[in-house]
């Protein structure tokens, strides 16, 4: 491999966090026309954003009354992103990549309205006493680099403010398996419903930083630089490419507004490569014919 030169990862997933919960000390049965009231659900709502189709979980500190149905501002769409501002937090050194639109909050939100349908999390509304409280651990079942901590922070935030999250471990660490590196403690209904979207986020980046870093590892000493392109899954572009970061690499462009990048489709649009990059070269407006 020569010096100067860049490679381009595509964004893989990779298993790679097992969440284990203690055993029940008993057994309920919540009828379906209780379970809208008891666990995070939509709202019967067509418009709006999330916030307006979702109530949150009731817990002993919040109200039991519903999520307030008014569409969130901007200052609250970011407010995940606050934290880096302040400085990073201890077990999310790397900030995420900026995006003017993206809203990671609101992408968590629609996951969780996508998980719980109509009625909720009808299987641990029928088997989980409502003051159950429980304790998860985060486990690593392959050797690999962690990602995806500060996600799964907003995830169970999202899901329960009251859960408690303590992480011994931090996005970029290089973990063997059966290390443990985490634990969330609370209501155990809470924590059944946000476990596996925290650990799909987390399984996913951290097989993408995993892969990153292998790569990562072949060039150092040289001045190549490990990117990734914009082939990520509708949806999770800021996390796949915060993902590369944390494995060590470098976002190229994040979405078609921050770079011109001229390819043989254009080429052909354009009538040649002299006269796209003429069009390109002037202002970077937008050409029209």
């Amino acid at each position: 491999m020569r010096n100067g030169c860049c490679l381009m990862v595509a964004c893989t997933s990779y298993c790679y966090c097992l969440v284990q919960v203690g055993k029940l000390s008993s057994l309920c049965v919540v009828p379906p026309s209780e379970a809208k009231q008891s666990i995070y659900r939509p709202c019967r709502q067509t418009a709006g954003s999330v916030a307006n189709r979702l109530s949150r979980v009731r817990c002993k500190c919040l109200s039991t009354q519903e999520a307030p149905s008014r569409a969130p501002t901007m200052d609250e769409n970011q407010r995940w992103r606050q934290r880096w501002h302040r400085g990073s937090p201890p077990h999310a050194p790397v900030a995420p990549p900026p995006h003017p639109t993206y809203d990671l909050a609101e992408v968590v939100q629609f996951a969780l309205a996508e998980d719980a349908g109509e009625l909720g999390d009808v299987t641990t509304l029928s088997t989980v006493p409502e003051d159950l409280q429980g304790k998860a651990t985060f486990l690593a079942k392959a050797d690999g680099v962690i990602a995806g901590l500060a996600v799964a922070d907003l995830v169970f935030s999202t899901v329960d403010p009251c859960l408690s999250v303590q992480w011994t471990g931090k996005d970029g660490d290089h973990v063997k398996s059966g290390t443990t590196f985490g634990t969330v403690k609370g209501s155990a209904r809470s924590i059944l419903v946000a476990e596996r979207l925290a650990l799909n986020f987390m399984q996913r980046m951290s097989g993408i930083a995993t892969a990153t870093a292998a790569m990562t590892d072949r060039i150092q000493g040289t001045s190549a630089r490990i990117l990734e392109t914009r082939k990520t899954a509708p949806g999770l572009r800021l996390p796949d490419k915060w993902a590369v970061l944390i494995g060590g690499g470098t976002n190229h462009r994040i979405g078609l507004f921050d770079m011109v990048m001229i390819k043989d489709n254009h080429v052909t649009s354009a009538g040649g490569v002299v006269p796209a990059i003429q069009h390109a070269q002037v202002g970077n407006q937008p050409h029209h014919t």
